[in-house]
Parts: C-alpha cells; sequence; structure tokens
C-alpha cells in the first residue's frame, strides 16, 4: 500500500506572490582612474499561501572598488546576500544561509584584439551552508568549494 502526503502548498507552480522593497545604486569615477560602485537592495517577498518566494534575500547588497588606466583594469568586490528559500523537499522547507564574497580580476588589452584576464572568486573562501525549516543551529548540507583562480586569454579575429 503506498504512502502518500498532502502536497505542501509551497510546491505551487507559477502561484501568485507579491515582492516589496526597493532598490539603491550608486557609481562614481574618483581622480586617477580609481572609482568606486554600491548597491543595497531589500526585498520582502511571500506567495498567496504566506510562503517565501524562492530566491528572495531580504538584504542584499555590494561594495566594489576599481581601477583603470591605459591597458590595464582591476576590480575588487563584496557581496552580501542574507538568507533564502532554496525549495522544498519531501515536504521540509530548504534554505541557504546568509554568506558574504569577494571576488576580484585583472585585465591587461596587451593588443587591439588579445585581452588577459586573471580573476580571483571567493577570496573568503566561505563555506555554503544549507538548513531545513528556518533552524539555522542545525544546517544539514555544508559545501566548501574553496577559492577558485582563472587566467583566461581572448583573441578576437
Amino acid at each position: 500500500i503506498p504512502v502518500t502526503k498532502p502536497r505542501p502548498s509551497c510546491w505551487a507552480i507559477n502561484e501568485p506572490a507579491t515582492v516589496n522593497g526597493g532598490f539603491l545604486s550608486v557609481q562614481q569615477a574618483l581622480p586617477a582612474g580609481f572609482g568606486v560602485n554600491a548597491n543595497f537592495t531589500l526585498a520582502d517577498g511571500t506567495t498567496a499561501n504566506r510562503d517565501p518566494v524562492q530566491g528572495d534575500s531580504k538584504v542584499t547588497w555590494n561594495l566594489g572598488g576599481y581601477w583603470q588606466s591605459g591597458p590595464f583594469s582591476a576590480n575588487l568586490d563584496y557581496t552580501y546576500r542574507s538568507h533564502y528559500y532554496v525549495a522544498t523537499y519531501e515536504g521540509t522547507q530548504e534554505f541557504e544561509d546568509d554568506w558574504a564574497d569577494l571576488d576580484g580580476a585583472v585585465t591587461w588589452n596587451v593588443l587591439h584584439n588579445l585581452t588577459v584576464n586573471f580573476n580571483a572568486l571567493n577570496l573568503l573562501n566561505r563555506e555554503i551552508k544549507y538548513y531545513a525549516n528556518g533552524n539555522t543551529e542545525a544546517p544539514y548540507a555544508m559545501y566548501d568549494n574553496g577559492r577558485t583562480f582563472y587566467l583566461t586569454a581572448m583573441y578576437k579575429f
């Protein structure tokens, strides 16, 4: 005899939802090729059944700095994202915990059609944590992807 559970309301497909909030962004060039940029988003979303909206972080913000001079450019960006609803699995709401990240990049336009890039991702070496039903004290999955570095060259024909 098969055992079934009622389908949770948060499994609805195309369920009506409302997201209220705001967004603020600034970018400012500074002397000597430097500049800063920042943005802040506040978003509070719920579905018609009072479930969280998938992927909706209440608070997200970024702060970055850049430098450009001749064929060289570099940037360093910090990002913060508050916890958010990921999915429902076997009737349990899964969330990804708050996280912060620091990424950087350096670009060199060697020739008109040749560019070399160095990217450094996850410099804070953050660990991704998932938890169920709002219980941040008992994560059920943790991922340590480590820092990642890329050196790439692009040639335009």
